[in-house]
């Protein structure tokens, strides 16, 4: 009900709404965050449907998944671990790009841990065309150059950033 109403306290419609506030997908939207990953394949080395579909569905058991709706459809998502204090994955809809999605997404996943944690999220290597607009969102929240290392054969560098008390209110 709270979610029906959010637009309201906004002064905004309810599909301006969905663009705004992440929350959890329900079960039947799973197909639609498989299907957004793999239209951005070419970003996730190692990308495996399959191990993709199972591993969002576990987070998703344990809500450690964030999705941002327009127009009914799913405009982003964000995948984190609690355990592990990793961003696993997050992936904006190229025609909603460049609204803040990622932005809100990334936010809404560091309100959820403690402050002073040390989140990390492993992404590609500066200077690599294909990491340039993750890194700039990254270091926008402060993240900071940590550890170079290889995933699925990619040249990739450990992000690290501690979550600030300001964070913490949204």
């Amino acid at each position: 009900m709270a979610k029906k109403a959010e637009h309201l306290l906004q002064g905004s419609t309810p599909q301006r709404a969905g663009l705004m506030f992440p929350g959890p997908p329900g079960p039947e939207e799973l197909p639609a965050i498989v299907n957004l990953a793999e239209e951005m394949k070419e970003y996730f080395p190692g990308f495996e449907r399959g191990g993709f579909q199972a591993a969002l569905k576990e987070k998703a058991a344990r809500q450690e998944v964030l999705v941002i709706h327009h127009h009914g459809n799913i405009a982003g998502c964000i995948a984190y671990s609690r355990e592990t204090c990793e961003i696993d994955f997050l992936a904006v809809a190229a025609a909603c790009r460049k609204h803040g999605v990622a932005s809100r997404l990334l936010i809404a996943a560091m309100s959820e841990f403690p402050v002073a944690t040390e989140l990390s999220v492993v992404t590609y290597r500066a200077g690599d065309p294909l990491g340039a607009g993750a890194r700039r969102l990254y270091q926008k929240f402060g993240f900071q150059e940590g550890e170079l290392l290889t995933a699925f054969g990619y040249p990739c560098q450990r992000l690290t950033v501690r979550v600030l008390e300001t964070l913490r209110r949204f």
